[in-house]
């Protein structure tokens, strides 16, 4: 049998169960992708999402440039400030 051994989605062997592999143990596989789903996607509380996840791969990642835009004005903001006070 071809169980692998992950926690991450990426240590998922794709290839996985082969076609050789016992019928009876397609139950471990499930399980183990259970828990790499439930580990990678924990939600806020441990227990995964109880709602679906409409956003694009496109949304997320344009997070990160908008918390970068977020961080930039921020720091602006602030030496302006410093600039008053002083």
């Amino acid at each position: 049998m071809a169980l692998e051994s992950a926690l991450l989605i990426s240590q998922l062997v794709e290839t996985n169960p082969t076609d050789q592999d016992d019928l009876e143990f397609g139950d471990d596989h499930i399980r183990m992708t259970k828990s790499v789903l439930k580990y990678t996607f924990p939600g806020a509380n441990g227990q995964g999402f109880n709602q679906q996840i409409l956003a694009t791969e496109a949304d997320i990642n344009g997070l990160q440039n908008l918390r970068d835009n977020v961080q930039v004005q921020l720091d602006a903001l602030e030496a302006r400030i410093i600039a008053l006070e002083a």
